[in-house]
């Protein structure tokens, strides 16, 4: 008997044995037939191609794997994360309004002062803006504080603590968008 598995052995009228393929071989085989896919074009109308890849965080409890990445992969998303882009929305909504308001209320006090009017036929343009500076500090209040409401439910429903937000701090937030406006308008 011969130590080489190709070879029969002598006397013996057997095929020749093959040995297995050793793990390099496979190795070199597997990237050949990739090689050749890819210069077919095999792989160039693929879904995501140009995308990242999205790999999963490993926080799935392994039984529900399957279920939550079926899910994700047709576009569903968790509660807690449409909730977390409503918030992130809301947010951003609210700045934009305070941008608004102090763009039109420079506007507005630049034209008064440009009218150059008496101070008795200025007044009541002067307790518009107050009215105005009034409504849009209360309409904020009133929407911050049921944005405050959302994102304390929101910061129960995360799974993890870091994935929490910080409450809107509606004071500190009125306050530098006072300041912003510059010299606000006469309070009686």
């Amino acid at each position: 008997m011969t130590d080489d598995p190709e070879r029969p052995a002598p006397g013996t009228d057997e095929p020749p044995r093959r040995r297995p393929p050793r793990q390099k071989e496979w190795a070199s085989a597997i990237d050949e037939i990739i090689r050749a896919a890819q210069e077919a074009g095999s792989f160039d109308n693929l879904p995501g191609r140009g995308r990242p890849l999205h790999w999963d965080t490993g926080h799935d409890d392994p039984e529900w794997w399957l279920a939550h990445h079926l899910l994700r992969s047709s576009g569903y998303l968790p509660d807690w994360i449409e909730r977390d882009k409503e918030i992130r929305a809301e947010r951003a909504r609210l700045a934009r309004r305070l941008d608004a308001f102090v763009a039109w209320y420079r506007d507005a006090r630049s034209s008064l002062t440009r009218a150059a009017l008496g101070a008795d036929e200025a007044a009541p343009g002067a307790a518009d803006l107050e009215i105005a500076l009034e409504r849009v500090t209360e309409e904020y209040r009133e929407r911050a504080d049921a944005l405050n409401e959302k994102i304390d439910r929101f910061n129960l429903a995360v799974p993890l603590p870091q994935l929490q937000r910080l409450r809107v701090r509606v004071d500190v937030e009125l306050t530098r968008f006072v300041e912003r406006l510059g010299q606000p308008p006469n309070r009686h």
